[in-house]
């Protein structure tokens, strides 16, 4: 069986990154990498790509009798064409 694991503050985290990019500031993924710490998550990747950003988060998740595991999400964001 596997965990279900709702990331709704990914949304937040790839946003953060892509409103930075597009404001033009030097490192779009030290904004993702604030918004993450806050939302108590890992940033676990960001790259920018064109006027998009990529970033993948991990969270611990606990599975009970099988412990805890590490359980990760990525997304994209980027202004609407």
């Amino acid at each position: 069986m596997l965990a279900r694991v709702d990331v709704p503050l990914l949304p937040r985290v790839d946003l953060a990154g892509s409103s930075a990019l597009v404001l033009g500031e030097a490192d779009p993924c030290a904004q993702a990498g604030l918004i993450a710490g806050r939302m108590e998550v890992v940033l676990a990747s960001c790259n920018p790509d064109g006027e998009d950003v990529v970033v993948s988060v991990r969270i611990a998740v606990d599975l009970g009798l099988f412990g805890r595991r590490d359980a990760l999400a990525t997304a994209r964001a980027g202004p609407v064409e």
